[in-house]
């Protein structure tokens, strides 16, 4: 069994993933979360340290993980799985190797 995880990238893509998306729910602690952080402009921030907290609280519950960035933001992925100095080193690493 894998774990789904899409970063949220706002309160508003929060808030539309809940209404729209069959079979998605996204809490009203995490939705709150989400609303203060875009009054702050770190809406982004807070969607990568969400999902690196739900990937670290049910790590051991499932077999793997599957990171889906919104709207192709392939760098919430890389931050969601390390930190962003790690993940800035491991794209320059790979855009080296390119």
């Amino acid at each position: 069994i894998l774990l789904g995880l899409c970063p949220l990238a706002s309160a508003r893509n929060a808030h539309f993933l809940n209404q729209n998306v069959p079979g998605m729910s996204v809490p009203a602690a995490i939705l709150k979360r989400m609303e203060d952080a875009d009054t702050r402009g770190s809406g982004s921030e807070e969607g990568i340290k969400i999902a690196r907290e739900m990937l670290t609280s049910f790590r051991d519950a499932f077999n793997g993980a599957y990171i889906m960035p919104p709207f192709s933001r392939h760098r919430m992925a890389i931050e969601v799985l390390f930190p962003s100095s790690e993940a800035k080193a491991t794209a320059s690493a790979k855009t080296q190797l390119a």
